[in-house]
């Protein structure tokens, strides 16, 4: 899995394997600000997640559950079209209950505003945490 978390809060994932990403995020889970991952790769899609890779992830969520959920404010999938993101919305009960955590699926326009809804609403105060600042596009390659 490859993770980028150079726009903290936001923190984009992707299913390239690459070394190192459980160390990247179990050193999220270290912080004390939240946040919120953000992906293009829809973990449904076989195609874009190899197996091993996903069984690798979940092992990782199942032994980090409960920091990642106090952590992790949600997780945002970003999708071409609104007929994409309505086709979709389905499978978020069941994928937010994996997880742990909200999970959103937006359009690219969309993305911004969901992060920041996500912050505030993971915070203890109410209040967003730290500042996000996205460029307009491409967000991330993924």
């Amino acid at each position: 899995m490859e993770i980028d978390t150079t726009q903290f809060p936001a923190v984009w994932w992707g299913a390239r394997a690459t070394p190192g990403w459980e160390s990247t995020l179990d050193g999220l889970l270290q912080q004390d600000d939240a946040f919120v991952l953000l992906t293009r790769a829809f973990a449904m899609d076989r195609a874009a997640w190899p197996s091993a890779e996903a069984k690798h992830l979940a092992l990782w969520i199942k032994r980090n559950r409960s920091l990642f959920r106090q952590r992790c404010a949600g997780s945002v999938v970003v999708v071409s079209s609104v007929t994409a993101a309505t086709a979709l919305r389905p499978l978020l009960p069941p994928l937010s209950k994996v997880f742990g955590v909200p999970l959103r699926i937006v359009t690219e326009h969309q993305v911004q505003a969901e992060v920041a809804s996500l912050s505030r609403v993971g915070s203890p105060s109410g209040t967003t945490r730290g500042c996000l600042a996205l460029p307009n596009e491409p967000l991330f390659p993924f």
